[in-house]
């Protein structure tokens, strides 16, 4: 384990996702029989009850904390997903001040039926005492709403953006393998709610985009860069990639990707609980002479070796400065 103060302490630059803001992550819940996870409505942000919205309002407090160092950075899709995030609380928020029937927040009384006094127990009814908690909450709602705009606005102000054609083929190279192979679990992503499946091109792609910022980092300048978060998806994503694009079959043309990646590592930083986490570095990859796709037929193996060798011709001899300036 490793403390975030450390791992703010040991990188240049530590690309922030947003899913480290929460240790219970509130934004998803998970279906039972298919496993994917799907965004929490605002009807389930109407009836957080007080316990947890203080929690969420320490973990935005922690959050900004983070991204308001000097090493914190990320990049604009990461900022606009937590504006999505803080759209949805926002939605429910307005949910539990507008509801007509106060019914509904009969399980918020329930949860906090221990905070009334005998005199409130015996005097209010269960809507009164459903419109005190409602009242109650609704200070918290608008502090928690509060720290959550003012993390988007920091992420918005903090996020880099590269520009340039040879980082967008990496960002599709990974997309691709990331698609075909099937390394992140199926999601039904921020707001718009589609059903999307491992192979769908149209589904979300920043995770994809924010492991391709850290590689061109790490090939292109000298700058140690780590990525925080608390997706499991990155794990699969920094362990498979770079051993695929990394295979002897292209070397030596992908040497500028393998010699960096171990000279100057990308780090992950799985962030475990409140301020501890986990580490892992693609300097301990190890890289197979050949390619080789586990449960992709022959054709489509073909077509993707293909694509990631005519990648690596084109990169050869690509030899700059990392291209980052800040997004806005």
């Amino acid at each position: 384990m490793i403390s975030l103060e450390n791992v703010l302490r040991e990188n240049d630059i530590l690309l922030v996702d947003c899913s480290a803001t929460s240790g219970e992550d509130e934004r998803w819940r998970i279906d039972p029989q298919t496993g994917s996870k799907n965004i929490a409505s605002p009807g389930h942000f109407a009836l957080l009850s007080e316990e947890r919205l203080q929690r969420l309002k320490e973990e935005f407090m922690i959050f900004s904390g983070i991204i308001g160092s000097k090493a914190s950075r990320t990049i604009p899709e990461v900022a606009e997903e937590l504006h999505n995030y803080e759209m949805v609380i926002s939605r429910g928020y307005n949910r539990l001040v507008n509801t007509e029937s106060l019914r509904c927040l009969r399980r918020l009384v329930k949860d906090v039926a221990e905070s009334f006094d005998e005199s409130q127990k015996e005097r209010l009814g269960s809507e009164e005492k459903a419109a005190l908690v409602r009242d109650r909450n609704k200070k918290l709602y608008e502090d928690l709403l509060l720290r959550a705009d003012r993390c988007v606005h920091l992420l918005r102000s903090r996020a880099i953006r590269i520009i340039d054609p040879a980082y967008d083929e990496l960002v599709d190279v990974i997309k691709t393998l990331d698609r075909s192979v099937g390394l992140k679990s199926i999601t039904r992503h921020l707001m718009q709610c589609p059903d999307y499946s491992a192979q769908d091109s149209s589904a979300p792609d920043t995770d994809e985009r924010l492991v391709a910022t850290a590689y061109w980092i790490s090939m292109f300048s000298d700058k140690k860069v780590g990525i925080l978060t608390k997706d499991t998806d990155f794990f699969k994503l920094l362990k498979v990639i770079p051993a695929i694009i990394g295979a002897g079959e292209f070397y030596p043309y992908n040497q500028m990707f393998r010699i960096p990646l171990h000279k100057n590592p990308v780090r992950l930083y799985y962030r475990v609980n409140g301020n501890n986490c986990e580490k892992f570095s693609t300097s301990n990859i190890n890289y197979p002479n050949s390619f080789f796709l586990y449960h992709v037929d022959p054709k489509r193996t073909a077509e993707i070796r293909e694509k990631i060798s005519q990648f690596w011709i084109h990169f050869a001899d690509y030899h700059r400065e990392v291209g980052i300036r800040f997004a806005g």
